[in-house]
């Protein structure tokens, strides 16, 4: 397997907006057993390219943190984490390994990971497992109750690994927050992906759900802060609305939209929505503003989906705090 094929998986899937949304999402390949190639923190994965956004890590160094953290029941250690993924750059060049290495290291030879809209639009409702077994038909998977990006999340990866027998479990789901596939190529894991998140959309059609994704939710206007989605002028003054408005769904809305969406004219609020559906964002870095506009979205088109057949489930606020805190998602979120 090749870096060139790896690059053309990161652009297929960061051209897609129902897949992946501003730095989210990450890839690896194993080349040998010695090396692994990844995305590399907080860049877009369709500016991928030969000579930026992936680096090349001791994957066995990873591995043999994440098994021991697991050992000691020990999910917290964020320094150490950190150190361990900058010691195990091959070549020292600054370049910052996705904080997402963890469980790209304990996984088979290719990984994708995205948060693909139709699969979040179940994945943050209540009653998400169920709703997946009901989705998926029999289909094989791991489901991961929330957990914070990063460390917790690698160690509960490797411990679902460690279920299945220490094979690789092909398809993890994971609670408010997307999908892990892994397997033995990425055209596979690539495959397997779009497979499940059309099985997501026919299951939400089949529920009577008009499917909002990125791809069919574009904005009437974008001009200087704000965008018009009309979709929010029918749904602006429902309960469950002004209640999203507070809450996050997934870990990129709390790390890029960062503080509660502001239905008033609050002055403190990076996003403000308004009686009729226009939406403002006061950032004025154009890469910065592309990232929030992205994950805004798809955090609309998820909500809104939501709202037509079950209630959400938000992260809980100290896990949205926990991630406000956190050196690695600070690093991820200034990436350009």
């Amino acid at each position: 397997m090749t870096s060139e094929e790896f690059i053309k998986y990161c652009r297929i899937i960061g051209k897609n907006q129902d897949l992946v949304q501003g730095g989210g999402g990450n890839i690896s390949v194993k080349i040998n057993p010695g090396k692994m190639i990844v995305k590399t923190s907080g860049i877009e994965l369709e500016k991928v390219s030969k000579k930026m956004g992936h680096v090349a890590v001791d994957y066995g160094k990873i591995a043999s943190f994440i098994k021991k953290m697991s050992r000691q029941k020990n999910t917290r250690n964020e320094k150490k984490y950190m150190a361990t993924l900058q010691e195990s750059v091959l070549k020292k060049h600054g370049k910052q390994p996705s904080m997402e290495a963890g469980f790209h290291a304990v996984l088979g030879k290719a990984v994708i990971h995205t948060h693909p809209v139709a699969i979040n639009s179940i994945g943050c409702a209540k009653n998400a497992e169920k709703m997946f077994q009901q989705a998926l038909k029999g289909k094989k998977f791991a489901w991961i109750s929330y957990k914070s990006p990063g460390l917790e999340l690698s160690v509960s990866v490797l411990e679902e690994k460690q279920k299945a027998g220490g094979k690789n479990p092909l398809v993890i789901l994971l609670e408010n927050h997307g999908i892990i596939v892994s397997s033995g190529s990425l055209k596979e894991c690539y495959e397997e992906t779009i497979k499940l998140e059309k099985k997501a959309k026919k299951f939400l059609e089949k529920k009577g759900v008009k499917v909002h994704l990125a791809s069919n939710m574009e904005p009437e206007k974008t001009w200087k802060n704000q965008l018009v989605v009309k979709e929010l002028k029918k749904v602006w003054g429902q309960k469950t609305f002004k209640n999203f408005s507070k809450h996050f769904l997934f870990p990129d809305a709390a790390v890029y939209i960062e503080t509660p969406i502001s239905l008033e004219n609050s002055a403190k609020s990076k996003v403000k929505i308004r009686e009729n559906g226009v939406v403002e964002i006061a950032e004025h870095d154009s890469a910065k503003k592309r990232k929030i506009f992205q994950v805004l979205l798809a955090s609309l088109c998820i909500i809104l989906n939501i709202m037509q057949f079950s209630k959400p489930k938000y992260i809980p606020e100290k896990k949205v705090l926990e991630l406000h805190n956190m050196e690695l998602e600070k690093i991820r979120k200034k990436a350009k």
